[in-house]
C-alpha cells in the first residue's frame, strides 16, 4: 500500500468519517504521548518548576478546559458552525475545527496550559503570588468562560453518572478508611485516589452513554471488551489497569517529581474522556 494511501486509510479518514480510532493510530498517538511526556517534563525542569502536589493539583483544570473546549466543537459540529484557522468538512458535510479535535486537540490544551504558565511564573515573580494559586485561577476562569457557552438540555444522564461515581467513591474511601492493610493504604492515598476516581469517571460516562443513549465506544480495546461483556465490563476493565498502573508507579519511579509527573499524565488520560463524555450527554451532542 501507497504511504499516502495508508495515512489516509488510517490517520484521515478516521477524522473526516468519525470512525473512531484503529491499531494503527492509538499506537501511533501512544508513541506520541510517551515522547510527550517525555519533552513536557524536561521542559518544565529547565523552567525550573517543581512538579509537586500544588503543580499536580493546578493542572487540574486545563485537563477540564480541554474536555469541555472538545465538548464546545461538538456542540458548534452539530449545529455545523464550527470555525477556525484548520477547518475541514467531514463525510457528512459538517464543519470541524481539527486544532480542537484528537490529536491536534492535546497540542491546543498544551500550548493554553503553558501560556498559562508562563504568566503565572512572570506575576509570581513581582507579586510573591505562588504561581500554582495563579495558574489555577486562571485555568478555572477560562473553563467556566468556556462552560457558559455550551447550551445544556439533558441533565439525566450526568445525574446518573454522578450518582454511580459517588457511589464507587464512597465504597473506595471506606475501604481506605478502615483496611488495616498498609499497602491497600498507600495505593489509595490522596493522590492516587483522584487517579482512580478519574478511570471511574471515565468508565461511568462510557457505561451511561452505551446503556442508555445512541453512543459508541471509539477507543480500540475497550470496545473489544465491551463488544464481548457489555457495557458494564468497562468497569472490570479499568480499575485493575489503574491500579497496577499506580503500583508500578509508587514502586519503580523513585524520583518524586517523575512519579508526580506520570500521575499526571495518567490522571489526564481518565478525566479528560470522563468530562467530555460526560457533558456531552448533557448537550445532547
Amino acid at each position: 500500500m501507497p504511504l499516502s494511501e495508508f495515512i489516509q486509510q488510517y490517520y484521515i479518514d478516521p477524522i473526516k468519517y468519525n470512525t473512531g480510532y484503529n491499531i494503527v493510530n492509538t499506537l501511533t498517538y501512544a508513541i506520541i504521548l510517551i515522547v510527550a511526556i517525555i519533552g513536557v517534563y524536561k521542559l518544565i525542569k529547565k523552567m525550573n518548576v517543581k512538579v509537586d502536589r500544588n503543580f499536580f493539583y493546578a493542572v487540574v483544570p486545563y485537563i477540564a478546559l480541554g474536555s469541555i473546549l472538545r465538548v464546545y466543537e461538538d456542540f458548534l459540529e452539530a449545529a455545523n458552525a464550527a470555525g477556525g484557522p484548520l477547518v475541514i468538512i467531514d463525510a457528512s458535510g459538517a464543519a470541524r475545527n481539527l486544532l480542537l479535535v484528537t490529536p491536534l486537540m492535546y497540542i491546543t490544551a498544551f500550548i493554553i496550559a503553558f501560556s498559562a504558565l508562563v504568566i503565572s511564573l512572570i506575576v509570581q515573580k513581582y507579586t510573591k503570588i505562588p504561581y500554582h494559586k495563579i495558574w489555577f485561577g486562571i485555568g478555572s476562569v477560562l473553563s467556566i468562560f468556556v462552560l457558559l457557552l455550551i447550551p445544556f438540555k439533558d441533565f439525566a444522564g450526568i445525574a446518573i453518572i454522578a450518582g454511580i461515581v459517588l457511589g464507587i467513591g464512597i465504597t473506595i474511601f471506606a475501604i481506605r478508611s478502615f483496611t488495616k492493610n498498609n499497602k491497600i493504604k498507600n495505593i489509595l492515598s490522596n493522590e492516587n485516589y483522584l487517579l482512580v476516581m478519574s478511570q471511574m469517571l471515565d468508565g461511568s460516562a462510557t457505561f451511561v452513554a452505551l446503556s442508555f443513549y445512541n453512543y459508541w465506544e471509539q477507543h480500540v480495546l475497550p470496545g473489544f471488551f465491551i463488544s464481548l461483556f457489555g457495557p458494564v465490563s468497562i468497569f472490570f476493565l479499568k480499575l485493575p489497569i489503574i491500579l497496577l498502573a499506580i503500583y508500578y508507579i509508587d514502586k519503580e519511579v523513585s524520583d518524586i517529581e517523575k512519579r508526580t509527573f506520570l500521575k499526571m499524565a495518567v490522571l489526564i488520560l481518565g478525566m479528560a474522556p470522563g468530562i467530555r463524555d460526560t457533558l456531552r450527554l448533557g448537550a445532547g451532542v
